[in-house]
This record gives C-alpha cells, sequence and structure tokens, in this order.
C-alpha cells in the first residue's frame, strides 16, 4: 500500500511540473519566431485575398505544427526540468528523508518516474506519427503564403556539404574530379518514388575561398548505396565553354530523405517511408534513430538527471537542481547533434568503404548503415552508462 502510494505521490508531483515546463518551452519558440517573422504576418493579415480568417489559420497552422515538431523533439528536456523541479521540493519538504526512514531507497521511489519519462517518450513518437505528419503539408502551404513563395512541383535544395565528383579516368577506371566542402544549390524538375530517382538535375556549386562556380548537370540521377549515378552528366567550372568533362557518380548530404522532406524537414516524412530508405540513406537512418530512440533517451536523461537533482536539492533551493538539469540537457543534446552530423558526414563512410569485404561490415549491413549506428549509438551508450552508474549509487548522497 505504502508503495502505491508514493507512486501516486511522485506521478502528482512531477505531472504540473511537467506540464508548465512543456507549454512554456513551446510557447517560447513560437513568441520568438513570430518577432522573426511579424512583418511576413502582417503583410499576410493585410493582404490575403481569402480573408482574415484564412490568414489567421494559415498562421495558426504553421505555428502548431512549429510547437507540436518542438514538443516531439524536446520534450525529454521539459520531462528532466520537471523531475529536477519535484525533487528540489521533496528534498525542500524533507520528504526524501522520510521515505529512506521508512525503509524505502531513493532507487526504488523514483521507478515511477523513470517509467513516466520512457512513457513520455513513447507518446512523443505517437505525436510524430500522427499530428505532426499530418500538419506538416498544410503548414508547408503556410509557409508559402507567409514567405510569398510560390508553390511549385520542382526541387529547389540549398544547403552545405561535401561534395565529391567522379568522372571517366584515361586508364578507363574512375577517378575524382571534385571533392571539397562547398555552398550547393540543387534544382531538379522532378522525383520518383521516395526520391530515389531525379529527372533534370542541376548543381551549382559556389566555393568559399574563390568567387567561382561549378555546375553539375544530369538527365537523370538514381540513388544507390549512398552515392547518386549519374545517365548524361557534365561537370565544368563556370565561364569554360569547352571544359564540360562527363561525370558519372557524385555524393552529398542530399539524398532522398532530404528530397521527400523539402523545406520543413523529414518530420512530414513517415516512418514507413523512412524504414524502406534505412539501408542506404544515412539522413533516413538518423532520422529513425532520433524518432525510436525518445523513449530510451527520456529515460537516459532521467538516470542522470534524478542523482543530481537529489544532490542539488540537498544543498538547498530549486535553482541549483534545475540549471543542473539544463546543462545537462543541453551537453546531451548537443552530443547527439555530433553524432548525427558525424553520420551524416562522408568522412566516417569513407574509413568504413576502406574494409567493404570484411565478414564483419557485411554483418552489420555494410559501411553506410555502420556509420550511422556508429555515430548515433556512441552518445546514447555513454550517457545511458552514467546515468545507471550514477543512479545505482543514489542513496549514497
Amino acid at each position: 500500500m505504502l508503495g502505491r502510494r508514493l507512486d501516486r505521490h511522485l506521478l502528482r508531483s512531477i505531472l504540473g511540473p511537467f506540464i508548465s515546463c512543456l507549454l512554456g518551452l513551446a510557447m517560447l519558440l513560437v513568441i520568438f519566431d513570430l518577432f522573426d517573422r511579424m512583418d511576413e504576418c502582417f503583410r499576410l493579415l493585410g493582404s490575403r485575398p481569402q480573408g482574415l480568417l484564412r490568414a489567421l489559420l494559415a498562421i495558426g497552422i504553421f505555428y502548431a505544427e512549429q510547437a507540436l515538431s518542438f514538443v516531439v523533439g524536446y520534450g525529454g528536456l521539459a520531462a528532466l526540468a520537471a523531475a529536477a523541479l519535484a525533487v528540489a521540493a521533496l528534498a525542500r519538504n524533507s520528504e526524501l528523508t522520510a521515505m529512506r526512514a521508512t525503509g524505502v531507497s531513493l532507487r526504488r521511489a523514483f521507478l515511477p518516474l523513470l517509467l513516466f519519462g520512457a512513457l513520455c517518450g513513447a507518446g512523443q513518437l505517437l505525436l510524430a506519427e500522427t499530428a505532426v505528419r499530418r500538419l506538416v503539408p498544410a503548414a508547408e502551404e503556410a509557409a508559402n503564403a507567409i514567405n510569398r513563395r510560390s508553390p511549385s512541383h520542382e526541387i529547389h535544395m540549398e544547403t552545405r556539404t561535401r561534395l565529391i565528383v567522379w568522372g571517366p579516368s584515361a586508364a578507363g577506371g574512375e577517378e575524382q574530379l571534385w571533392n571539397e566542402r562547398a555552398r550547393v544549390y540543387l534544382s531538379a524538375k522532378q522525383t520518383g518514388p521516395n526520391g530515389r530517382t531525379i529527372e533534370g538535375l542541376g548543381l551549382e556549386v559556389w566555393r568559399s575561398d574563390k568567387p567561382v562556380s561549378y555546375y553539375v548537370s544530369a538527365v537523370r540521377a538514381k540513388w544507390r548505396k549512398g552515392d547518386w549515378i549519374l545517365e548524361g552528366g557534365r561537370f565544368a567550372e563556370h565561364g569554360e565553354d569547352q571544359g564540360w568533362r562527363p561525370c558519372g557518380r557524385i555524393r552529398c548530404q542530399i539524398s532522398p530523405a532530404n528530397l521527400e522532406a523539402r523545406n520543413l524537414g523529414l518530420d512530414g516524412v513517415g516512418s514507413d517511408k523512412l524504414y524502406a530508405l534505412r539501408d542506404d540513406d544515412p539522413a533516413a537512418r538518423v532520422e529513425l534513430w532520433r524518432r525510436w530512440g525518445l523513449p530510451l533517451v527520456n529515460l537516459t536523461l532521467l538516470l542522470l538527471g534524478l542523482p543530481l537533482a537529489v544532490l542539488g536539492g540537498s544543498r538547498g533551493g530549486k535553482l541549483l537542481p534545475l540549471g543542473m538539469a539544463l546543462v545537462l540537457g543541453a551537453c546531451y543534446v548537443l552530443a547527439g547533434e555530433l553524432g548525427a552530423e558525424l553520420a551524416r558526414r562522408a568522412a566516417l563512410l569513407d574509413l568504413l568503404t576502406r574494409f567493404e569485404g570484411s565478414g564483419f561490415l557485411a554483418a552489420a549491413g555494410g559501411a553506410a548503415r555502420l556509420a550511422v549506428d556508429l555515430a548515433m549509438a556512441a552518445p546514447y551508450l555513454v550517457f545511458l552508462a552514467l546515468g545507471l552508474v550514477l543512479y545505482c549509487r543514489m542513496d549514497r548522497h
């Protein structure tokens, strides 16, 4: 009976701070972005031919998608902050001391909080697959209206990426024509199923150290094992009319998943499409790691945050546990972003490709899969191990 009452009491103590933190962070995101787009929103309200109501609806849909996407991505931080506030309140009221006096360890007492975090992660995943996914098409139309962009079936995308271009060599093999990091503008007439085929591909490339542009064009490009295989591909420096060279393959961070995502990112791409692209598309595999790992992310954050909150709460006040929780969450998010960036880059893939013939690499699914799995799993495993150590030692404080 004591255990059940204690579980309900702890869940009630975290529920209010969690809702407050989640709504507060989402509202801050909307307010900051709204201030940045104030002129565009007022222009839309004053000039939209469909009327004021539809203009307000478009703005509401756009920011609803922004807020829900934020909840999906950073709900774990809200759970961590709420747990820190709840534990600080328990410590201030001497309830932690009372728990220990009755023979209940903090490791046992905080199990409902860990379960709460994992369930929140499952709820975030469900929200991503339902509400956010369905809102993205309407939010993209609203973004076009706010930013005065004309909707088009053609593909236009700009990014900074490492671009590698291969062409036929004089010896009959293949040689690199270009291998540098640059700003790339992609245009295409249309894409095929799941973005694996591009018709009418054009790439305009700018180097940061030279005011010179380069061009890559192809009649068709097909995605194969992390590269775009070109049909009728050509590569040349701007202004060299006689300098066009044939090219047959390129590699960059623009993948089929990116083409499916369009302007608002991968939020609108369902897990079924991402799963179909998982073996040879780093962007799709990274997004699957992020979505399906949400319960584990929340659990890891609480395993780390609860012991630190107990330590900070024993020193008095709520600001210290909250500050420690936010710093910890920021470090974890930064580590995850660094892992995702490393997974999308070509350096790790190139390193693993040298061992393409090894049995271990073939068993792991190939270089493209292993590069993403290593880069994404490392932060999870390191922080999870640290969290388990801190959680098991929590009753010693």
